[in-house]
C-alpha cells in the first residue's frame, strides 16, 4: 500500500480543522484547502486558515490542487 502524502480539505469547518490541526506535526503531509469562503476575510473558514500555517489555500474547487 502506498503512503498517503497530499490532502485535499473541501471545506475548512469544524471537520476540516480538526483534521489539520491533527495533522500539524507530519512534515510528510501536503495538505491543502479550499472553502466557498476563504474570499471573505473574516469567515471562520478564512480565520482557521490563518491559524493553521501548514495548510495551503487552493485556489478553486474546480482546479487541481497539486
Amino acid at each position: 500500500m502506498t503512503a498517503i502524502r497530499k490532502i485535499c480539505l473541501l471545506g475548512l469547518g469544524e471537520v476540516g480543522t480538526t483534521l489539520a490541526s491533527d495533522l500539524a506535526g507530519r512534515t510528510d503531509i501536503v495538505i491543502k484547502s479550499w472553502n466557498l469562503l476563504f474570499g471573505e476575510a473574516q469567515s471562520r473558514p478564512s480565520k482557521a486558515l490563518w491559524e493553521l500555517p501548514h495548510v495551503m489555500a487552493a485556489d478553486s474547487a474546480t482546479s487541481r490542487p497539486w
